[in-house]
C-alpha cells in the first residue's frame, strides 16, 4: 500500500506536461489546477508553469485537519495516559487514546514508511493558495478553523457535492421534523441564533468581497450554478421518484435492483429500517459479520445491509452464505425484517427513503453527508483513513452519532449490536434527540447551496468568493 501511495509521485512529469500542452493549444495558463491534498507536487507543477494549484480535499474540514495534522505533528508520541492534543485544534479538543488509533497511525514515529510517503505528499499542499473542501461551514467551524491554522491558508466550502435531488427537501418536508412543530433542541432558548444557524447575511469571510452579486450570478436572475442549466431535472435527479438510468443498470448488474430496494422500504414504517453499508472499498472481519448478524436478528429492527467478502477475501468475489448464522438468510427474508444486497445498493434513494431512520457506516466522508443531508442520524464504524475523526466529529460535535466499535481487527458482541440499534432507531431517549439533531444539520446542508432572491447559502458565497479570488490572483501576476 506505501508503494502505491508513493507512486502518485511519478504523475508529476505527466501533469506538467498536460498543463504545458494545455498552454500551447490555448495560448495561455488555465485559471487554476486543482489537485487531490494527497497530491501537492501540483503546486510546484503550477508555478512552474505561471498558474495556481488549489487543494481539493474529498473528506470533511474536520477530519482532513485531524489526519493531516496526526502524520505531520505526531502528537499521539506525546500522549498523557493515552491521551493528547492536536495541533491545530483549540486546547479544550482532546484526541482519544492511542490505542483506538488505526494501526498505522499508532506506529508512525517519523522514521516508518508510512510517516515518509504520507508527509511527502501532503506538505507540498501547503504550497498551493489554499484548500476547497467539500463540507459546510456552518456544520464544522471547529475543522474549518483548524486547516486554517495548520496551513495558514484559506479554505473555502464549497459541498455538499451531491446530486441537486437530494437538496431540495424543504423543513416541512423532513422525515424528522419535529412533532411540535417547531425546531428542535437546536432551538435558541433565547428565541436568538441557534447553533447551527448559517452566519450569513453577517459579515463572513466567505461572503463576496464586493458586497455586489456575485460573478456566478446568473444575468437572468434564474437558474444558479447549482442549477441545471436548462431548468429541468438534472440527470443526476430522480424523476417521479424513478431511479436514474445509471444507477438502475448498476444495481441490476449486482443482482438486485433499485426498484426491488425501493419496494421493500415502502413496505416498512416511517423511521423504522437501518441501513448498513461500509463503502465500495471497505468490509470487515468473518467474525465481525457473524456478531453483527446475530445482533440484527435479536433486536428485530428491520434492515437493508450491503453485504461484502469479509476482510481477508476478494472483496469483489462471491458472497458465500458460511460467513453468515445458518438459515440467517432465510429466516430475515421470510420475515420480512432484513435484506442482503450483494455488493452494491442505490444508497441515495435508501436514504432519502422516509422509512430510513438510521446508517450504519463507516464514515467515509460521502456517506456521512448523504446521510446527513436527509436528517438521517448514524451509527459509526471507522475502518481506515480519516474515518475515525469524522466519528468523533458526529458523536462530540454534532450529537448525532453512536460509535458501535472501530477497525476491522476490534472484537464485536451482537449484545452491543443490538443495544445500539435500538437506542438510534428509539423513538424516545437519545434516539429522538439525535434524530432531532440530525434533521437540523440536514436543513443546514440543504441551504449551503440554495439560491433563492435575496437568500445565498454559505457555499453558494464560498464558490464565489474562491472565483473572485483567483480573478484577483490571475489579474495581479499578469
Amino acid at each position: 500500500m506505501v508503494t502505491i501511495f508513493n507512486s502518485t509521485l511519478s504523475l508529476k512529469e505527466p501533469l506538467q506536461k498536460l498543463i504545458l500542452e494545455i498552454i500551447e493549444k490555448d495560448g495561455k495558463p488555465p485559471l487554476c489546477i486543482v489537485s487531490d491534498t494527497f497530491m501537492g507536487f501540483a503546486s510546484e507543477v503550477a508555478r512552474s508553469c505561471g498558474t495556481f494549484n488549489v487543494s481539493f480535499t474529498t473528506a470533511g474540514a474536520y477530519g482532513t485537519a485531524a489526519y493531516v495534522s496526526l502524520w505531520l505533528n505526531l502528537p499521539h508520541l506525546l500522549a498523557i495516559d493515552g491521551v493528547f492534543k492536536m495541533p491545530g485544534f483549540d486546547d479544550s479538543c482532546c484526541f482519544f487514546s492511542v490505542d483506538q488509533l488505526h494501526p498505522f497511525m499508532k506506529l508512525a514515529n517519523g522514521d516508518d514508511p508510512w510517516s515518509k510517503v504520507v508527509k511527502s505528499l501532503l506538505l507540498p499542499s501547503f504550497d498551493s493558495i489554499g484548500f476547497l473542501c467539500n463540507s459546510v461551514e456552518d456544520i464544522e467551524p471547529m475543522g474549518v478553523k483548524a486547516i486554517e491554522n495548520l496551513t495558514k491558508l484559506p479554505v473555502w466550502c464549497i459541498g455538499p457535492l451531491l446530486p441537486q435531488c437530494m437538496l431540495k427537501k424543504s423543513e416541512k418536508d423532513s422525515i424528522f421534523e419535529s412533532r411540535s412543530g417547531k425546531d428542535p433542541i437546536f432551538e435558541s432558548r433565547n428565541g436568538k441564533d441557534p447553533i447551527f444557524e448559517s452566519r450569513i447575511g453577517k459579515d463572513s469571510i466567505f461572503e463576496s468581497r464586493s458586497g455586489k452579486d456575485s460573478i456566478f450570478e446568473p444575468r437572468s436572475g434564474k437558474d444558479s450554478i447549482f442549477e441545471s442549466r436548462s431548468g429541468k431535472d438534472s440527470i443526476f435527479e430522480s424523476r417521479s421518484d424513478k431511479i436514474s438510468i445509471f444507477e438502475s443498470r448498476i444495481g441490476k448488474e449486482h443482482g438486485l435492483s433499485p426498484e426491488e430496494c425501493i419496494s421493500w422500504l415502502n413496505e416498512h414504517p416511517e423511521r423504522s429500517v437501518l441501513y448498513i453499508s461500509f463503502g465500495s472499498q471497505n468490509t470487515i472481519s468473518t467474525s465481525q459479520m457473524m456478531a453483527l448478524a446475530m445482533g440484527l436478528e435479536e433486536s428485530e429492527r428491520p434492515f437493508i445491509w450491503v453485504v461484502r467478502p469479509p476482510f481477508g477475501f476478494d472483496i469483489k468475489g462471491e458472497f458465500r452464505s458460511e460467513w453468515l448464522p445458518k438459515g440467517f438468510q432465510e429466516r430475515v427474508s421470510k420475515s420480512k425484517k432484513g435484506l442482503l444486497v450483494k455488493s452494491w445498493a442505490p444508497q441515495l434513494q435508501i436514504l432519502s427513503h422516509s422509512s430510513t431512520g438510521a446508517f450504519l457506516t463507516h464514515c467515509g466522508w460521502n456517506s456521512v453527508l448523504e446521510s446527513l443531508s436527509q436528517g438521517v442520524p448514524i451509527i459509526s464504524w471507522p475502518l481506515a483513513g480519516e474515518q475515525a475523526f469524522n466519528s468523533k466529529m458526529l458523536m462530540e460535535e454534532m450529537g448525532v452519532c453512536v460509535e458501535l466499535t472501530k477497525w476491522y481487527s476490534s472484537d464485536v458482541d451482537k449484545e452491543d449490536v443490538k443495544k445500539v440499534v435500538e437506542t438510534v432507531l428509539g423513538e424516545s431517549g437519545k434516539g429522538k434527540e439525535m434524530k432531532e439533531k440530525a434533521n437540523k444539520i440536514g436543513m443546514c446542508i440543504r441551504d449551503a447551496v440554495k439560491e433563492e432572491g435575496d437568500f445565498k447559502g454559505s457555499s453558494a458565497k464560498s464558490l464565489d468568493d474562491f472565483i473572485s479570488t483567483l480573478l484577483c490572483r490571475r489579474n495581479m501576476s499578469s
